[in-house]
Parts: structure tokens; C-alpha cells; sequence
């Protein structure tokens, strides 16, 4: 699978997602929208960390998803509670980019203070990062920096996907790891809420609180293992002229506040 496809699979899927937030209770298929929309972030939190890998320029990309996260911000605070200006959440370019920022910071350090390419001060500044996201109340908040963050540490672990091709054994852990990481982030709540649960439990304690059905409608998220698994690490075209190539790279971002705005004209 290349990574045109990705992008095209957790574009689409975000689309139907915030359908089905825009109009629900307006159409039969709103719930199921809603579903199929939760395979769309950990496919943008994984192309985050393959794209960082893979980027000769991490600053020039940082810059371009903080540019387009405020560019969105008007037209995402419109389409989700109809004013322009809103103080609720924060879009999730703004999530991306925070977890972006987490692995430069965390290769930083292992490049000024530590040779350990892991590491617990890496581990330390990615939490850090993570607890300003949801601070700040960006979409995904702490657990879409801490997805990204597990991303790159499962392919600095095991490998890319092109470092593990043609290695089966390679490629098995990678597999094993990513499908880990995506039903670990998809069962957050429940990681979050049942430990406390079953403390109350064996001690007589007071019964705290339990995922309600939206937060187990997250456990849907596991299912984007079954795209990133089978990454080629392609891109998936090839445009030799500089122009038409800005133009496809771009369009991907520009696709985000644009149907943020057509569905927020719709629905408002």
C-alpha cells in the first residue's frame, strides 16, 4: 500500500466522520459514519512519524502544519459550533504538529545528551508535549501526541517499512507492534478507566466512572492497523514537474479546512 493511498484512506474516512457528526440524527448512517471515521487519526499520526523520518526537512514540515492549523482553526471552530471564533478544541493539525515538534525535541536530545536512541529523556519530553496538547485542548489531545510518539518508536525499533522488506521475521514484530499500538490507542479508555474499577472492586471502594459508548466506539480505531500494516513506504506517484508536484502535496492539506467549511455551510 502506498502512501498515496494512505492518505486518500484517512482523508475519506475523516470526511464521513465529521458527516456523521454534522448531520446526526439527520440520516440513518450517521452512527456508522462515525465508526468508520475512527480510523482516520491513527493513519494521520503514523504518517506524521514515517513522514519525519523520511523528511530532509523537519522544520520546513513543521512549518507548513502550523500554517495550515491556523489557517483551519476559523473553519473548524465554525463547522463544530458555529462561530468563527470559538474557545472550545483546538483542530487536530495543531495535535499533529505538537507531536512533530515532540520527535525533533526527542531526537534533539539523543543527539546532544544521550547516545541511547530510546531513552528516558526522549520518553520524558514526549509526555511533556503531550500534556501541552491536551492543556491546550487540541483534538486528540495527549493521546495523539503519545500515538505519534509510539509510532516512531515502533519503526526506530523494528524498522521502516522499507528497512523491513524482504525480512520476514522484520516484518512480523513490525506488524505485531503497529497492531498493538493501534488497539492500545483504540482501548484507551478502558486502560485509562478499569484499573481504578477493579481496585474499587477488590477493596469495597466507591465504583468510579466507566467508559460510556463513545468511548468505547474508540476501540473502532484498532481497525487502521489493517492500512498501516501494509505500507510499502512508496509514495505512490511520481511528478517530475515542481508545480504540479506543490499542487499534490498541498492539496492534502488544503483538503482539511476546506471540507471543514462546505459541511459547516451545509449544516449551519
Amino acid at each position: 500500500m502506498s502512501a498515496l493511498i494512505l492518505k486518500v484512506v484517512a482523508s475519506l474516512t475523516m470526511l464521513l466522520d465529521h458527516i456523521g457528526y454534522c448531520f446526526w440524527n439527520r440520516f440513518p448512517a450517521d452512527e456508522e459514519f462515525r465508526i468508520i471515521g475512527r480510523i482516520a487519526f491513527p493513519l494521520f499520526a503514523y504518517m506524521i512519524a514515517s513522514g519525519y523520518r523520511r523528511s530532509r526537512r523537519p522544520a520546513v514540515y513543521l512549518a507548513r502544519l502550523a500554517a495550515f492549523a491556523v489557517i483551519t482553526e476559523p473553519f473548524y471552530n465554525y463547522c463544530f459550533y458555529g462561530h468563527w471564533v470559538h474557545s472550545g478544541g483546538i483542530n487536530v493539525l495543531f495535535t499533529l504538529g505538537i507531536g512533530l515538534l515532540a520527535l525533533m525535541a526527542g531526537d534533539l536530545i539523543r543527539e546532544k545528551y544521550t547516545k541511547d536512541r530510546f531513552g528516558l529523556l526522549p520518553l520524558a519530553t514526549a509526555i511533556l508535549f503531550a500534556l501541552a496538547a491536551e492543556k491546550l485542548g487540541t483534538d486528540y489531545g495527549m493521546y495523539g501526541v503519545i500515538l505519534i510518539f509510539l509510532f516512531d518508536l515502533a519503526e526506530r525499533t523494528f524498522g521502516s517499512a522499507e528497512e523491513v522488506r524482504g525480512d520476514p521475521k522484520r516484518s512480523a514484530a513490525r506488524a505485531a507492534v503497529i497492531a498493538a499500538v493501534c488497539a492500545a490507542f483504540g482501548a484507551r479508555f478502558l486502560l485509562v478507566y478499569l484499573p481504578p474499577a477493579l481496585i474499587a472492586g477488590l477493596t469495597g471502594g466507591a465504583a468510579p466512572k466507566l467508559p460510556g459508548s463513545w468511548e468505547m466506539t474508540q476501540m473502532w480505531s484498532a481497525l487502521s492497523a489493517l492500512f498501516i500494516i501494509p505500507y510499502s513506504g512508496k509514495r505512490g506517484v511520481t511528478i517530475n514537474n515542481r508545480f504540479l508536484r506543490a499542487v499534490y502535496q498541498y492539496s492534502f492539506y488544503a483538503f482539511y479546512p476546506v471540507h471543514l467549511l462546505v459541511l459547516g455551510l451545509i449544516c449551519r
